[in-house]
């Protein structure tokens, strides 16, 4: 996982899943809920986004996800 580019203190974290336009390339970057309209903005080039696209998704089950990944899992 990437860390932001944008340092806050919000606690509320949107973790934004894309796959890079002219490269085909699976990546992710995460953003408060302040700066998130920024971070889009920023990706807006290199990827198309929609409202279909967003999910909201507990924290604990993204962790789990990053652990068992880690672990050697998918």
């Amino acid at each position: 996982m990437t860390t932001q580019p944008y340092p806050c203190g919000d606690p509320a974290v949107w973790l934004v899943f894309f796959m890079r336009k002219e490269t085909g390339e699976k990546e992710n970057r995460n953003a408060c809920g302040a700066h998130l309209n920024r971070l889009l903005d920023t990706l807006s080039p290199l990827a198309e986004f929609s409202r279909e696209m967003f999910r909201v998704i507990p924290w604990e089950a993204v962790m789990a996800a990053q652990r068992a990944k880690a672990d050697g899992g998918e």
